[in-house]
C-alpha cells in the first residue's frame, strides 16, 4: 500500500502506474455497510449519486467515522510518502452502465 505513493505500484498486479494516494478500510464490516449505504442511494427509479468521475462514473461520497488509513505522497520527499492514521470519508463508485453495480470503494 506505502509503494503506489512513492512510484504507483498498483498492489493487486504490481505493475507501476501514476502515483497517487492509496488508503484502505479499518475493517471488512465498515466498508460492507459503506458499501450498503451507497447501494442505498443508488436504488430506484431515480438514483442519486453525488457525483461523476473523469469517465462519466456515478459516485456516491459520504462521511464514514474512522472509514480506514493510508498514505498520501509527500512533495518534498518522495521515498518517504505521509502517513494518515485517520480517513473520515468514503467513496463508492458505480458502473456507469449499470448504476447499480458498484465497482470500487474506498476510504479518503
Amino acid at each position: 500500500m506505502r509503494q503506489r505513493a512513492i512510484d504507483g505500484t498498483n498492489p493487486t498486479t504490481g505493475r507501476g502506474g501514476v502515483i497517487s494516494s492509496s488508503s484502505k478500510f479499518t475493517s471488512w464490516k465498515l466498508q460492507m455497510h459503506t458499501i450498503n449505504k451507497a447501494l442505498y442511494k443508488m436504488r430506484g427509479k431515480q438514483p442519486s449519486p453525488t457525483g461523476f468521475d473523469s469517465e462519466g462514473n456515478p459516485v456516491v461520497k459520504m462521511e464514514v467515522s474512522g472509514a480506514g488509513h493510508g498514505y498520501k505522497p509527500n512533495k518534498n520527499d518522495r521515498q518517504n510518502p505521509r502517513r494518515v492514521e485517520n480517513l473520515n470519508n468514503a467513496e463508492v463508485r458505480f458502473d456507469k452502465n449499470n448504476p447499480t453495480r458498484p465497482f470500487t470503494a474506498f476510504p479518503y
